[in-house]
């Protein structure tokens, strides 16, 4: 129960903390805050970045099994947001990553949402306009 409530708590930070991320004006401070959230609820940075879907799903198991998807979630946002904080063709990279955090989580989750739904989507549609010639 206590671990539950830890899970919880710190779900709802995260969301408020994203949150205050996206009003800020200055994309300095934005990109700082965003590094911030990477290391704060998930890990390096950099890593994330530069690692593969598989060595990231490896490196998300060092959390605990019921804490693990919330905090693959929490990566799926972030990598959502720092995508839109990315130049092309750079985002294509995390839109990727995240798109395929999102479907995990959308299928092995015991949650359904329908924002994670409509961000697959959009993803998708991202994505598919990416590869289409001009």
């Amino acid at each position: 129960m206590l671990q539950r409530d830890y899970i919880m708590r710190l779900i709802a930070e995260f969301f408020k903390t994203l949150e205050r991320l996206l009003h800020k004006r200055e994309p300095e401070k934005r990109r700082e805050a965003l590094e911030d959230m990477y290391r704060q609820y998930v890990g390096d940075y950099s890593f994330f970045h530069t690692a593969d879907i598989d060595s990231i799903m490896h490196e998300m198991e060092r959390f605990a099994a019921d804490e693990r998807i919330y905090r693959l979630e929490m990566l799926a946002e972030l990598l959502y947001v720092d995508a839109d904080l990315s130049p092309y063709p750079f985002n294509q990279d995390l839109l990727q990553k995240a798109l395929i955090l999102f479907r995990y989580i959308d299928a092995n989750g015991r949650t359904y949402s329908l924002q994670r739904i409509q961000k697959i989507a959009d993803i998708e549609k991202r994505l598919s306009a990416a590869e289409r010639p001009s």
